[in-house]
C-alpha cells in the first residue's frame, strides 16, 4: 500500500510542479505500538491504531505547506481505494482555521494542543478494504527536526527529567520563529525572482539570430518573391526593441504572412515533393519564425510546444533550438531545465566553432557573440555560485572572424 501512495504522490507531485524536500515511508514496529496502548492507558487497542503505515512529507517553508495539503485534499478526498476520512492539526491553529471544510464535507478534521510543541498535520487514509489505514504527515524541515529529536529524547523515554520536556517546549516556540522567519526570506526571495522574470518575459526573446547557410531553403535562391518577404521580415526582426511592442509586433507578423503566403503558395511547383530535405527546411523556418514570434508575445507554452514539435526537433542539433528552449525555461523558473538547455547549446557551438560548412561568416560569429553574452547574463542573475562561470565567458577571446568570400 505504501509504495502505491509513494508512486502516485511523487508522479503527482512531478507532473503539478509540487516541490518539497523529502517523501519517506516507515512501518510503526510492533514496540511502537505497544507502547502507544501502554501510554494511553488501554483507552487506545490494537484496532484502533491508525498510523501503522506512516508516509511523511516535509516541505522547506510553511507555505509549501497550504499547496501540499490542498493537494492531499483535493486528491485522497475523492479516491475510491485511499479514502480521507480525518484530519490532526496539532498546535497550529492558524493553518486549523484556514482549512477547516464545511460541515457537508462529512471529514473529521480538529485542532489537537500538545504541550511538548510538536507541530504537524496529519490525514489519515482509509484502505478499500476497510480494514487498514495509512498516516500522511505533513510538515516543514524545521518541525521535523524537533519531531525526530523530541520523539527520541523524550517521547519514548517514559518518565523524562522536566527540565528536557520545558526545553523542548521552548526550542518549540524559538524553532516556530525560524520557520517564520525563513518563510519571510522565502517570500523576499520568491517576489524579487518573479519581478525579475516577469521583466524578463516582457522583453521576450532578446535578439534575433540569423540562420546557417545550410539550413536556408534553396527556394529562397530562385524565388524573388519569397526572398525579398524572408529579407524584409529578417531586417525587421533584427530591430527588435527599437519599436514600442505592439508596433513592432504588428509589422513583424504581416511580414510574417507575407512570407509564409509566398512560401507556401509556390512549394507546391517550385520544389519537387520528393525532395523532403529541402520541404523540411522551409517548414522548419516557419515554424520557428511562428514560434519566435509567440516568444515575444509571451505566449511562452505556445513556443515552446513548436520547439518540441517534430518539425523543429528533427534540427535539435542546432544550437538556436536549445538556446531558445532554455530562454523560455528561465523565465518560467525552470532553472535547472534552462541550464540544460544552455548547456547544449553551448557544446553545440563550441562543436561547431571551426566547422566552416555550418558558418556563414560576419553573420555567424555575431550570433554566438550575441548567444555568450546573454549566457553570462543568466549567470550572473543566478547569483553568486555563478559568478566564476560569468567571469569566464565575458574574458573569453573572441573567436576570429572569418572571411565571407
Amino acid at each position: 500500500m505504501l509504495s502505491v501512495i509513494d508512486e502516485k504522490i511523487k508522479a503527482d507531485f512531478c507532473e503539478k510542479n509540487i516541490k518539497v524536500y523529502l517523501t519517506k515511508t516507515r512501518i510503526k514496529s510492533s514496540e511502537s505500538a505497544f507502547l502507544k496502548i501502554k501510554k494511553d492507558n488501554g483507552r487506545t487497542g490494537l484496532t484502533d491504531i491508525k498510523d501503522y503505515a506512516g508516509y511523511r512529507i516535509l516541505c522547506f517553508f510553511e507555505q509549501d505547506i497550504v499547496r501540499v495539503h490542498e493537494y492531499i485534499y483535493d486528491t485522497f478526498s475523492k479516491d475510491r481505494k485511499f479514502q480521507l476520512i480525518e484530519i490532526k492539526v496539532f498546535n497550529w491553529a492558524k493553518f486549523y482555521d484556514s482549512i477547516k471544510p464545511s460541515a457537508t464535507d462529512g471529514l473529521y478534521i480538529t485542532n489537537r494542543l500538545k504541550g511538548s510543541g510538536y507541530k504537524s498535520v496529519h490525514y489519515i487514509l482509509e484502505c478499500d478494504d476497510g480494514q487498514h489505514y495509512i498516516e500522511i504527515q505533513l510538515r516543514t524541515l524545521v518541525q521535523d527536526v524537533w519531531g525526530e529529536l523530541e520523539h527520541h529524547m523524550a517521547y519514548k523515554q517514559g518518565n523524562v527529567n522536566e527540565h528536557i520536556n520545558d526545553s523542548f517546549v521552548l526550542l518549540a516556540k524559538r524553532l516556530e520563529t525560524i520557520d517564520n522567519l525563513l518563510s519571510n526570506l522565502n517570500d523576499i526571495k520568491e517576489k524579487e525572482h518573479k519581478m525579475r522574470m516577469f521583466a524578463l518575459g516582457l522583453r521576450g526573446p532578446t535578439f534575433y539570430l540569423d540562420y546557417e547557410a545550410n539550413i536556408l531553403p534553396e527556394f529562397f535562391s530562385h524565388n524573388v518573391d519569397a526572398k525579398k518577404a524572408f529579407i524584409e521580415y529578417e531586417m525587421h526582426c533584427k530591430s527588435i526593441g527599437s519599436n514600442a511592442k505592439k508596433v513592432w509586433y504588428d509589422k513583424a507578423k504581416a511580414l510574417y504572412d507575407e512570407l509564409e503566403h509566398f512560401t507556401h503558395d509556390r512549394l507546391a511547383d517550385r520544389v519537387n515533393k520528393a525532395d523532403t530535405v529541402e520541404r523540411a527546411k522551409i517548414t522548419y523556418l516557419l515554424e520557428m519564425e511562428r514560434a519566435f514570434l509567440h516568444f515575444y508575445e509571451g505566449e511562452l507554452d505556445k513556443a515552446t510546444d513548436i520547439y518540441n514539435s517534430k518539425e523543429i526537433q528533427r534540427y535539435s542539433d542546432r544550437y538556436v533550438v536549445n538556446f531558445r528552449l532554455g530562454e523560455i525555461s528561465f523565465i518560467q523558473g525552470n532553472i535547472e531545465i534552462a541550464l540544460e538547455y544552455f548547456d547544449r547549446c553551448e557544446d553545440i557551438l563550441d562543436d561547431n566553432s571551426g566547422n566552416t560548412a555550418n558558418t556563414t561568416g560576419i553573420s555567424n560569429h555575431r550570433n554566438r557573440y550575441d548567444v555568450k553574452r546573454k549566457l553570462s547574463t543568466i549567470y550572473w542573475l543566478l547569483g553568486q555560485e555563478y559568478i566564476d562561470i560569468c567571469v569566464f565567458r565575458r574574458n573569453r577571446p573572441p573567436v576570429p572572424v572569418m572571411s565571407t568570400t
